[in-house]
């Protein structure tokens, strides 16, 4: 009991020093994938779930839910939903697409690209990316390894994530496995991409995983699995988010 009221001072006060100093919030991205407990309405109690208990903590969150929900999410939840995916199109002939102005219009706030299961060709990537700056969609790039970036030196990204293929949904974590190729990830990021905020991902599914990343340089978190298949998801979600304090 006493613990539980301890870990909310201590949030209430980390968000007071946020404000004031104007640090900027962790970053959370829950990517819901295709599992079948986070579809429709069993997904979108958990968005809400968790949109809570993100902001009781400071943190800010994004929700990747599957293509079918996202405009579903969207229009029924506080929390800033992201797409799991876009195509390099506007609007208009594209039947099966997924286009930059459609999710501005169901109010999505921003993409993934080129996720490890989704992989996309640079042409495609440059495009979405540039595209989505001036029409004001956020955009977080997905890449596999570090040198994958130089690829793009002249286009820019709201969020930049690192997941080794081989480490997604597995039982050890990227922060753990590989901080070296975090460093230098992260490195090439603020030499390359400074306006970037850099996240960490593949097989984080504890505080112990983020608080690595954060030490390591992390700006915040791409997590699927250690929440949307945790026995008690929020409770993964609580440890999840302690590791950022």
């Amino acid at each position: 009991m006493f613990s539980g009221r301890y870990q909310n001072i201590k949030s209430k006060l980390i968000k007071i020093l946020f404000k004031k100093y104007n640090v900027p919030n962790p970053i959370l991205i829950l990517n819901f994938k295709a599992y079948k407990v986070t579809a429709g309405k069993k997904g979108l109690a958990l968005a809400n779930a968790a949109h809570i208990l993100s902001i009781n903590k400071g943190v800010k969150l994004y929700i990747a839910p599957q293509i079918t929900d996202t405009s579903f999410f969207s229009l029924n939840t506080e929390a800033d939903i992201l797409a799991q995916h876009c195509d390099p199109i506007i609007e208009g002939r594209g039947t099966g697409k997924v286009g930059i102005q459609n999710l501005l219009e169901i109010g999505v706030k921003g993409c993934l690209l080129n996720h490890s299961e989704y992989p996309q060709s640079i042409e495609e990537i440059v495009f979405i990316a540039k595209k989505s700056s001036e029409m004001g969609l956020k955009t977080c790039l997905c890449v596999p390894e570090p040198d994958f970036l130089a690829n793009f030196r002249d286009a820019k990204f709201d969020m930049i994530a690192i997941e080794p293929p081989e480490l997604i949904a597995g039982q050890v974590s990227v922060s753990k496995a590989k901080p070296q190729l975090l460093l230098r990830f992260f490195s090439e990021i603020e030499r390359a991409h400074p306006e970037s905020l850099k996240l960490c991902g593949a097989g984080i599914k504890n505080s112990e995983d983020v608080k690595i990343a954060k030490t390591l340089g992390a700006d915040g978190i791409l997590v699927s699995s250690g929440f949307t298949l945790a026995k008690d998801p929020l409770l993964a979600l609580n440890s999840l988010l302690d590791g950022f304090f």
